[in-house]
């Protein structure tokens, strides 16, 4: 192959890269930085040692990774005081660490456990004669490193790993230096000896032959770098955007493009990395992260968007992606070969997903907030025929498929020609379908079926109670109906009507959300406070609620039950599995895409795989059984300091020194989410909690003490073995035996003293108990008037809210039951306003910010009332208002003083934050009671959160005779 027609190939390859598409997928990951410890954001290099401990080095430090945080390497590790590394590499045993600086070499053992206390390098100086020399690169070869200085090659012998030493080099490179202009890179394959050349070439120097390859055989020259065994002798390696396979044996070249790269990455071929995952695949840096070489075939996958250069890349044990980034620090992407994620920027309509689903024909649709989606394999997510919120799929005859739109229109859509059939709903929860077709709508006013036979259109038929609020639905393979809604489990079987299966949980006011179920098996039940387990089996229905500490958190979205029984649960922290009677859970640190899950966004494909939607994106869990196959988390100490000063066990004077441990979790992937306990005996009997890795005591008495460390499993809550630190701090003088002795001395000297003054003491007392008898006496006068102004302060107490001033639930129902007491229909309408999304208004900016907000907030709604107008909290972060009107009147100004209240941003500890509410409204009627009205405009409200929040919901149907229904539900502009 000639030059010409070589580049020719190459110039193909390149514009065929430009338009080959990358794949959509993206992964969970997590940034280290300067609060992570990494004061330098280049990063030059990343390797993981035998042990499991990640180095990074920089262009002005040196770090290492202990599960947490990065840690500085230093002088205490034997680091001179320039840190900066030029390469760093393994050893042929994988327990031998050797970096270059400079003119230098340093070598350490590789500690197991791996312990900062225990790693030293040492430094061993290059036989270059004084002359200054840049170290280039440095590869295991024999038993020993090959070095390429830049000028030559050398060869440091680990024959005696605790004694390297620069030897007489092996052949192959004595050849290598005679043939070799200026070596670049360097990298040794079993007897083989590869290195590129500043000129171009790559050479390969054997036991018993030499090859080099260049421009005549079909090389371009360019400057190569990351050299990987593919298979037997073969090598691959790369330049800026090409990839070359060399066979020394053929002497042939095979050349490949590498998608998502420039030809000016070869200025950097010392940092290019090809590395192999568990899975086989070859995978390289790109300019906006990865390529992937998978059967053959490269594909680039985009994990940063490209305006912080990559350079250093490394795959852990665990399978996580490192990448270093100029300017940025260090990412981990988690999750690599077994989940993939998709977000909106890998091409869904939207980062919010409601549901997944398979149809007959095996395409797998997508319902998100921005519409519906239709992925194929291979290709990114394609909108479909809706733009607008879908929250509920469901398979009905042949390419019908069933949807959930805006919660308040069901659609049957046709996907072969595009034909879609609208059904308005007051209020969709969601929509399944049976084996024959019939589709089966839980709603806020019942449920619905629609029976499609294929020739006439369906029509919706009424199958329950018109008052009955539904929020989720299973239909067994008999045609049994499984329902969840208002505070109770339903059943329906087939021919019968649907009846309560489960009325009492064994608290109060449960609100049931979502349900599954398998035949055989229990109904599990999500609510909003918990997750229960129904059996069926016996007699009566045997209800168990799961201990709360199993799960991420209280409130469930989602349960699936999958083919081999695991149940798995959907919350706003993450996801849990019930797998084989033992709770696992996953999130963001495992790997999904994110932490809410949607409702009802759990779906098991038919390869067994499993999909999960939440607010962030989709995740594809390709290998469930990573969840629960998780190696146990073990600690180890990474390094101790008293007062600033390294501490190795030593007595130390007395004092009361600070105490800082560092604690490492390595090679693990529970390390996000693993915390760490410890107790010192003697001094805290108790195992406190640390989220960190870093442990301070502030002032250690003097004396032994044991410091004990544990880990503790996310899942199990087991605690891992112990580690033990054992502290001596010397005790002080007045705790020495002859200070015991003079304490003996001055106590019977004391006993002397206190007889001869005992008599002084008995005169003296009758003076001060006349004394006290005065005194008391004007205190209880003083007491008396301040029990009449406590008085006072109680009567207020009893009726007003401690945190917001307003009048308390108590004191509102009192004028509630009044305003209804004594005419036929009273004129008063009746509001219960919550504040949208107040638990995360708590979560990120801590609770006195959500108590100054419901403050603000009060006081705005105050200042809006009229003399007969009343306004009181009604709890937690929801306040009940009396308009003394009826009828549209009253709904009128309610929607006038919350519109007023929520209008303009609020100027909190700092902060401006806008705060919108969701508000039900009712209008007092014939009879009405305290708990009759405040049930109508708590339905009402749960409707105004079904709705989208940030909305006004009557609760009354006599506004519908006066107002359009999208005038009805009165979106805040707020």
């Amino acid at each position: 192959m000639n030059r010409v027609t070589t580049y020719g190939i190459l110039i193909a390859c390149f514009y065929l890269a430009i338009i080959s598409t990358s794949y959509a997928q993206s992964l969970s990951s997590r940034l280290f930085n300067q609060t992570s410890g990494l004061t330098n954001l280049d990063p030059d290099h990343l390797i993981e040692t035998r042990s499991g401990a990640i180095i990074a080095t920089t262009q002005g430090a040196s770090f290492v990774f202990d599960g947490h945080s990065f840690l500085p390497l230093g002088a205490e590790q034997g680091l001179p005081d320039s840190t900066a590394v030029n390469d760093i590499t393994l050893g042929p045993d994988a327990r031998t660490i050797i970096a270059s600086q400079e003119n230098r070499l340093l070598v350490a053992q590789d500690p197991s456990p791996f312990s900062l206390v225990r790693l030293h390098f040492r430094t061993i100086a290059l036989p270059v004669n004084g002359r200054y020399v840049q170290t280039s690169a440095l590869s295991a070869f024999g038993n020993g490193v090959a070095v390429s200085t830049g000028h030559d090659l050398l060869y440091l012998s680990l024959d005696v790993p605790a004694e390297p030493k620069f030897i007489v080099p092996p052949p192959q490179i004595t050849r290598a230096n005679r043939s070799l202009r200026t070596p670049l890179d360097v990298y040794g394959n079993g007897p083989d000896l590869w290195v590129s050349d500043h000129d171009g070439r790559i050479c390969v120097f054997g036991a018993t032959r030499d090859h080099c390859w260049a421009a005549q055989e079909g090389l371009p020259t360019r400057r190569w770098g990351g050299f990987l065994a593919t298979s037997g002798r073969s090598v691959i390696v790369r330049t800026g955007n090409i990839a070359a396979i060399l066979d020394p044996q053929q002497a042939s070249v095979r050349l490949e493009m590498i998608p998502d790269n420039v030809p000016a990455l070869d200025g950097l071929s010392r940092f290019l990395r090809i590395d192999r995952a568990a899975n086989g695949d070859l995978i390289t840096q790109a300019v906006h992260g990865v390529a992937v070489r998978h059967d053959g075939v490269w594909h680039a996958i985009t994990l940063t968007d490209g305006f912080n250069q990559l350079l250093p890349m490394a795959i852990d044990q665990a399978g996580s992606i490192w990448l270093g980034l100029l300017g940025e620090g260090v990412r981990q992407y988690v999750g690599w070969g077994a989940i993939d994620n998709l977000t909106r920027l890998g091409g869904l309509s939207n980062g919010v997903v409601w549901g997944i689903i398979r149809a007959q024909d095996g395409r797998l649709w997508i319902a998100t907030d921005g519409g519906l989606d239709l992925l194929s394999p291979g290709k990114p997510p394609r909108p479909s025929f809706e733009n607008r919120s879908i929250q509920s799929l469901a398979v009905g005859r042949p390419g019908i498929l069933w949807m959930s739109v805006n919660a308040s229109t069901l659609v049957r859509l046709d996907t072969r020609t595009g034909a879609k059939t609208e059904y308005p709903f007051p209020d969709i929860s969601t929509v399944h379908t049976a084996p024959d077709g019939t589709a089966w709508v839980a709603t806020g006013n019942g449920l619905y079926r629609l029976e499609d036979d294929g020739r006439t259109r369906p029509m919706p038929v009424l199958s329950s109670a018109h008052d009955t609020s539904l929020t989720d639905l299973v239909i067994d393979p008999d045609g049994t109906i499984w329902l969840t809604g208002s505070g109770m489990l339903w059943r329906k079987r087939p021919g019968e009507d649907m009846r309560p299966f489960v009325r009492q949980w064994g608290e109060p006011k449960v609100n049931t959300e979502t349900l599954a179920h398998r035949p055989g098996g229990p109904v599990w039940v999500g609510t909003l406070d918990g997750l229960f387990r129904v059996d069926t089996t016996t007699p009566q229905p045997r209800v168990t609620k799961i201990d709360p500490d199993r799960l991420p958190d209280r409130t469930i979205a989602a349960v699936m039950v999958d083919r081999r029984n695991n149940v798995w649960v959907g919350t706003s922290s993450g996801v849990a599995i019930l797998h084989d009677g033992q709770w696992v859970s996953a999130d963001v640190t495992s790997g999904l895409v994110g932490n809410d899950v949607a409702q009802d966004s759990i779906y098991e494909d038919a390869d067994g795989s499993i999909w999960i939607g939440t607010a962030q994106g989709l995740s594809h869990i390709l290998k469930p059984d990573i969840l629960w196959q998780l190696d146990a988390p073990h600690p180890s100490i990474q390094k101790v300091t008293v007062d600033g000063v390294p501490y190795h066990g030593e007595m130390l004077p007395y004092a009361h020194p600070r105490l800082d441990v560092w604690i490492g979790l390595l090679g693990g992937r529970r390390g996000g989410r693993t915390f760490f306990r410890y107790q010192i005996a003697g001094i805290a009997p108790r195992w406190q909690a640390l989220s960190t890795d870093h442990l301070v005591y502030p002032a250690l008495p003097s004396g032994q003490h044991r410091l004990l460390i544990e880990t503790v499993d996310p899942d199990t809550r087991a605690p891992s073995d112990p580690i033990t630190l054992v502290i001596t701090i010397r005790l002080p003088w007045w705790r020495q035996p002859w200070a015991y002795a003079g304490y003996v001395v001055l106590l019977i000297g004391t006993g002397w003293l206190l007889l001869r003054l005992r008599t002084r003491y008995l005169m003296q007392q009758r003076a001060r108990l006349e004394a006290t008898v005065r005194a008391q006496t004007a205190d209880l006068l003083d007491a008396h008037a301040a029990l009449e102004a406590q008085s006072r302060q109680l009567v207020y107490r009893a009726t007003h809210d401690g945190l917001t001033g307003l009048l308390n639930r108590a004191a509102v129902q009192e004028s509630l039951t009044k305003a209804l007491t004594g005419t036929i229909v009273p004129r008063l309408a009746v509001s219960l306003i919550d504040i949208d999304h107040f638990k995360r208004l708590n979560d990120t900016h801590g609770h006195l910010v959500g108590d100054a907000a419901l403050v603000a907030l009060g006081e705005r709604f105050r200042h809006q009332l009229a003399p007969d107008e009343t306004i009181g909290r009604y709890g937690g972060e929801e306040y009940v208002l009396l308009v003394p009107q009826s009828g549209s009147d009253g709904f009128r100004r309610v929607t006038a003083i919350i519109d007023t209240a929520t209008a303009s941003p609020f100027a909190i500890e700092g902060l401006t934050l806008t705060l919108s509410v969701s508000a039900g409204v009712a209008v007092a009627g014939e009879g009405d009671s305290w708990n009759s009205i405040i049930r109508r405009a708590d339905r009402a409200l749960y409707q105004a959160k079904r709705n989208g929040r940030a909305r006004i919901v009557p609760a009354d149907g006599v506004f519908a005779e006066r107002y359009q229904p999208d005038q009805v539900d009165v979106i805040l502009k707020g």
